[in-house]
């Protein structure tokens, strides 16, 4: 009898440390060249984030393949500032995402700081041309600079490194308190309306679908991975805005500056 209840508890152990749910997946069968030919959007828009309020995102992360490091950027997809080249202030990169063969936590924090960026007011905004800074030809050389605010509604996933299959489950947004403000677990029906990817780039290799997948459950058998550096420096380098993070640099369009 003692060996038959034995049994059964470790047989509800066993049920217990894992769960059959639904996750994101997304399928890369060979690299591109850079990092930023294949992105992944990520639509975090219910979560009804305020303007210049730094919060947490956290997701469960697990990649079928090469382990890889991959940008992670904030966005406010609804900018005009996004229709102007180097228009830094509808994006952020935050931390970068270590996906490894076994389920991590990635946690980053949002960066709402104000930036200066291209005036999309100026009534001359069609005729601009170059990047950083943008030349402006009836303002007498470069464009005028508005400092602005944004409110994360977006998050951009840059994985065009990637060879093989990516897994993301249970996106949590918290504010500075700790509090749970809003979560996609991908369990809805419907959850892949919140998922796209752009028109240009290597988009044509990259599959994306809400899938089953055992994930370990919330009893503490999900390890969280080092938490890294999130602190970013931007300047001007050569005329052009850069941005430091983790020891790379970056320019806003995510290539990798020398």
């Amino acid at each position: 009898m003692k060996k038959i209840l034995s049994s059964l508890f470790l047989g509800a152990m066993a049920l217990s440390a894992v769960a059959q749910n639904h996750v994101l997946k997304v399928s890369s069968p060979e690299a591109s060249t850079n990092p930023w030919d294949k992105q992944v959007y990520v639509s975090i828009a219910d979560a009804g984030l305020d303007v210049g309020v730094t919060y947490k995102i956290t997701f469960d992360v697990k990649i079928d393949g090469t382990p890889l490091e991959f940008g992670v950027e904030t966005v406010d997809a609804n900018s005009e500032h996004l229709g102007i080249w180097n228009a830094t202030a509808a994006l952020n990169y935050i931390a970068s995402c270590n996906a490894g063969n076994e389920w991590s936590v990635y946690e980053g924090y949002t960066d709402e700081t104000a930036h200066e960026a291209c005036c999309v007011h100026c009534p001359d905004k069609d005729t601009h041309t170059g990047s950083g800074p943008i030349s402006c030809p009836n303002h007498g050389g470069e464009c005028p600079k508005e400092e602005i605010k944004y409110a994360t509604n977006t998050i951009y996933l840059n994985i065009g490194k990637m060879v093989g299959d990516l897994y993301i489950d249970n996106i949590k947004v918290y504010n500075t308190n700790g509090e749970l403000l809003y979560t996609e677990d991908f369990e809805r029906e419907d959850a892949l309306k919140v998922v796209t990817r752009p028109g240009w780039g290597d988009h044509a290799k990259l599959g994306i679908v809400r899938d089953e997948a055992e994930v370990p459950s919330t009893t503490g058998f999900v390890k969280k991975i080092k938490k890294y550096d999130s602190k970013k420096i931007k300047r001007v380098e050569n005329g052009k805005v850069v941005i430091e993070n983790g020891g790379n640099k970056f320019n806003v369009a995510g290539q990798t500056v020398k």
